[in-house]
């Protein structure tokens, strides 16, 4: 039976035999063990090799050679009830040289042993020993197929630290191999400037993961992949934005540690094999170039951007903030504009003492993938400090490097335009009209502007009346919701109110009458709500809380027929006090009675009450 078996085997592999012959890099010598092993076998690639045990069965050696790495191929059939097969590296058989094993029994129903194996190695001398403690025949053959690595490998390693990485070059291929006696592989490149990376890969390995370092060792980025269920085959095509420097891919391919003897013993797994990939590079041109040691990621190392200029920077996963600083010579506004394809994203400005006063994130479109920021934030005169972010949780690497969907790194287009608020008065981070005792002094029957700011929330000016009489304040903003009070020399609040803005025309016309007495007055304006707290205004999304302020105190009030309280207004109030009158309820002067003659007919009566009314609920 094994005879009939034998020759099939031998006419197959006659033809890989030839083919073998073809393989220059592949040489078989005699076999060469210590002294105390028995007496070792030749073997040639594409060969059948045929052979048997007797009663107690024994091991037999034999002896090959890879000129390059690459793939055997072991074929066997065995009529051994059970037998073991073994590979060892080197010229001496020892344990710790062991690297592939594969020891079993004969199928029970026709008593054959078959195997059909592949075996990743790197080039060198090995042994393979067979071995069994039971008489019978058995038969294998071996072919080889070198994996055509960039790189050759030994058995003891070649790129397998920092130290010995193979250099490699920027968009071109390369081939690797992951081999039971090769399990890691180092790669170096070089950045001359920031930009993106795109890593990809492809391969048959079952598992295995990937790494990028940074020039001191560090781990920056790392990843582990499964082949596709289907195809059983791993293709990656990873996008890794870095700042300029050094950097080492490094290629692993087994489970827990890389640990071999689980490789070994693993039936399904495929953790070695051919690896086809490459590391392409596109620039960001960013405006400053940043490298691993030289970032502008601090206060103290940001650069200073010009206003109403464009600029480009670039987020990386060794480089998740960037500061940059800006000079306000005058109180203003300015319009911040980003542009970027980042999908979470996180920015601030900080004054000169480095407090954040404004802080906002943002996500990229579901739609288009874009995120568009236009910001207007309103600042008193001083130097500033623009901070982009781009990730999670206060920017933990950690999360960036295994968050799948989270697009956190890229190119961001930006720009911080300015325009003055012309305020009368001006002011700065030191120097602000905040308070009573810092009151900026006006005239009345003129006009002012005032800016009320994200870090100058509140402003303070004092005026004085000379003769006791009704002032007329009068103000125009675009402030969403904003409120006023007037105060007494003795700091007293004496009149407030609070005021949106309108719905459609989004300004707020103020024109109020109110009744003071000769002396000094403060006047202030505060722009939101909370106490006027600055860090609700920093993060509502809705509310437009700072902006210019024009106003003017008038001391000269005109009369207003129908304002019969004369507060600037006619409302139900007015039309009450005429109601009063008619019956004897109140007393009226000539001044009032002229205020109250709507009709213009010399008699007060029901009729102008009713005009009054009308008047009010904006029927005249």
């Amino acid at each position: 039976m094994m005879t009939t078996k034998k020759f099939r085997i031998k006419k197959i592999t006659a033809i890989l035999a030839t083919l073998a012959i073809l393989m220059t890099f592949v040489s078989v010598v005699p076999v060469t063990v210590n002294a105390s092993e028995n007496p070792s076998d030749g073997y040639a690639f594409g060969k059948t090799e045929s052979n048997s045990f007797d009663k107690g069965g024994g091991e037999r050696y034999y002896k090959f050679s890879l000129e390059t790495s690459g793939e055997i191929n072991f074929v066997l059939n065995a009529e051994i009830y059970h037998s073991t097969y073994q590979i060892y590296y080197g010229n001496i058989i020892k344990e710790e040289n062991l690297l592939w094993e594969n020891s079993g029994y004969a199928n029970l129903s026709d008593g054959i042993r078959r195997l059909n194996e592949t075996i990743d190695l790197a080039s060198g001398n090995y042994i393979l020993r067979v071995s069994s403690d039971y008489e019978g025949e058995y038969s294998f053959s071996m072919n080889f197929t070198s994996a055509q690595e960039s790189f050759k490998e030994t058995e003891s390693g070649s790129n397998n630290s920092f130290d010995t990485a193979n250099t490699i070059n920027l968009n071109t291929d390369y081939k690797a191999q992951i081999a039971i006696n090769d399990t890691v592989d180092y790669y170096k490149f070089v950045l001359d400037k920031s930009g993106r990376i795109n890593f990809k890969l492809n391969s048959k390995l079952y598992y295995s993961s990937y790494e990028i370092c940074d020039g001191d060792f560090n781990v920056i980025w790392k990843k582990s992949y499964y082949a596709s269920a289907t195809t059983e085959i791993l293709n990656i095509d990873e996008n890794i934005d870095l700042v300029a420097g050094t950097y080492y891919l490094v290629l692993k391919g087994n489970y827990y540690d890389y640990d071999m003897d689980y490789v070994s013993k693993a039936y399904e797994s495929r953790n070695t094999g051919v690896l086809d990939f490459s590391v392409a590079y596109q620039k960001s041109n960013e405006t400053f170039s940043e490298t691993q040691k030289s970032k502008n990621n601090s206060f103290d190392t940001a650069n200073t951007i010009n206003l109403n200029t464009d600029y480009k920077a670039q987020i990386a996963i060794n480089d998740t903030v960037d500061y940059y600083k800006f000079v306000l010579d005058k109180s203003g506004r300015i319009n911040f504009k980003l542009n970027s394809k980042l999908y979470y994203s996180s920015y601030e400005i900080c004054d000169g003492d480095f407090n954040v006063i404004w802080k906002k994130s943002y996500y990229a479109s579901a739609t288009t993938e874009i995120l568009n920021i236009d910001e207007n934030i309103d600042l008193v005169a001083g130097t500033y400090y623009l901070v982009l972010k781009g990730n999670y949780y206060d920017y933990d690497m950690d999360y960036v490097s295994k968050a799948y969907e989270s697009r956190n790194t890229g190119v961001l287009d930006f720009s911080v335009a300015y325009q003055k608020s012309n305020e009368t008065f001006s002011e700065t981070q030191k120097s602000k009209n905040n308070s009573f005792e810092t009151a900026a002094v006006i005239d009345v029957n003129k006009d002012y502007t005032a800016q009320v700011a994200l870090n100058d929330e509140i402003d303070y000016y004092k005026f004085t009346v000379q003769k006791g009489n009704s002032v007329n304040l009068i103000v125009n903003t675009g402030l969403y919701h904003s409120s006023y009070a007037i105060y007494d020399e003795n700091k007293n609040e004496i009149w407030q109110t609070s005021r949106y803005r309108g719905l459609e025309t989004e300004i707020l016309e103020l024109d109020k009458i109110i009744e003071l007495t000769s002396g000094s007055y403060y006047f202030a304006i505060i722009s939101d709500y909370n106490g006027y707290d600055s860090d609700y205004i920093a993060s509502s999304y809705e509310y437009i809380n700072t902006g210019d302020v024009k106003f003017r105190i008038n001391a000269e009030v005109p009369i207003q027929v129908g304002d019969v309280n004369r507060d600037g207004s006619i409302n139900i109030v007015d039309a009450t006090l005429v109601l009063k009158y008619i019956v004897g309820l109140t007393y009226f002067n000539s001044d009032d009675i002229i205020i109250a003659d709507v009709t213009y007919d010399g008699y007060i009566t029901v009729k102008d009450a009713t005009t009054v009314q009308k008047m009010a609920i904006g029927i005249l």
